[in-house]
């Protein structure tokens, strides 16, 4: 497998995804783990999502390029070391369903970000390995060398490429769509988006969730730390709605309805793609890793592990893959 490098930037109107997880530094992310925290499970989800249709272009700036493209590192390039040990780590909560989490009558980690991880190290001719730790640690976890009981390969946890992340490490391209839900108590008169204009949001004020929250208006912020406190507020008539990945939003309502909640019909985009992040400087694992994401998108794979966990499939426009390639002349091979 040869090394890709970045041979031209194409400038090109932004048209983002919308995806869905938490952002930023890693302040932002402590303050916005709430996103990805342990969400109860116990079966699969058979109902369908409110994920954003696919769209038929995809257009990149050079920023985005600059952002998914790798310059060689120094050292030997971290692909070189997964091959040679057999194994390819990937971090995640372990708590996140339908992402990941465990199954409760096996103890085994399942979720699509699972079986994605899987389909990842088949593709290597390696064995998956899984390390769970805190949210964010995550991505700075990919920053530690090899030997360190807590390094990892790839940081795969429904995280959102930010400016702040991509400036410090190397991102894929966006494995999935998504978009957030609102939470609003049953007997509220709240109906629509525009309705949450002027009231008080149950989340930080900072990171992806309280941006969304202040582009539907938000007043003021009851500050929490967790998307359970955050419900909670909500059903306690202490904040007017909570905004959150409705992945697990519906997720919660097929496994722990709760009837003094409610989810609003319309939802909320972001700006911030969910790729899996890397350490810099390692154009050889981002290339293989953006070459499955391709395959599996294009041939249908991915489309059954969202629909075998969520009954529909959320899986990106496959033309994405050949516009990028095109705009940042740069070839998986």
């Amino acid at each position: 497998m040869n090394r890709f490098k970045k041979m031209g930037l194409f400038t090109a109107t932004t048209l983002i995804l919308a995806a869905c997880g938490a952002e930023g530094t890693e302040s932002e992310d402590r303050r916005d783990s709430a996103a990805n925290e342990e969400v109860e499970n116990t079966q699969t989800v058979q109902g369908g999502t409110k994920a954003t249709e696919k769209e038929a272009i995809i257009e990149f700036s050079d920023e985005d390029i600059d952002a998914l493209t790798a310059e060689e590192g120094e050292g030997e390039d971290r692909l070189d070391t997964i091959l040679e040990r057999g194994v390819i780590k990937f971090g995640y909560s372990g708590g996140f369903a339908p992402y990941n989490f465990k199954d409760p009558e096996t103890g085994e980690f399942t979720g699509f970000e699972t079986d994605i991880a899987h389909l990842i190290a088949e593709d290597l001719g390696v064995e998956a390995e899984f390390v769970t730790m805190s949210f964010q640690s995550l991505v700075p976890a990919t920053d530690l060398n090899v030997d360190h009981p807590e390094s990892i390969d790839v940081a795969l946890n429904n995280h959102g490429r930010t400016p702040e992340r991509a400036a410090e490490h190397d991102f894929t391209l966006p494995y999935l769509n998504s978009v957030f839900g609102v939470w609003v108590n049953a007997e509220s008169d709240i109906e629509t988006v525009e309705d949450l204009n002027g009231l008080i949001a149950a989340q930080s004020a900072t990171g992806s969730t309280g941006d969304a929250a202040k582009e539907a208006g938000a007043l003021d912020f009851f500050p929490v730390t967790t998307a359970t406190d955050g419900r909670k507020m909500v059903e306690q008539g202490r904040a007017d709605f909570h905004v959150m990945d409705y992945n697990a939003i519906l997720w919660t309502l097929q496994n722990n309805p709760n009837d003094k909640l409610r989810v609003l019909d319309e939802t909320l985009e972001r700006p911030d793609p969910v790729g899996m992040a890397i350490s810099a400087g390692n154009p050889k694992l981002l290339n293989a890793l953006n070459k499955s994401i391709e395959e599996h998108t294009k041939n249908g794979n991915y489309s059954e592990i969202y629909e075998k966990y969520l009954g529909e499939d959320i899986s990106v426009a496959p033309e994405m893959f050949d516009s990028f390639k095109e705009q940042a002349n740069i070839s998986w091979d």
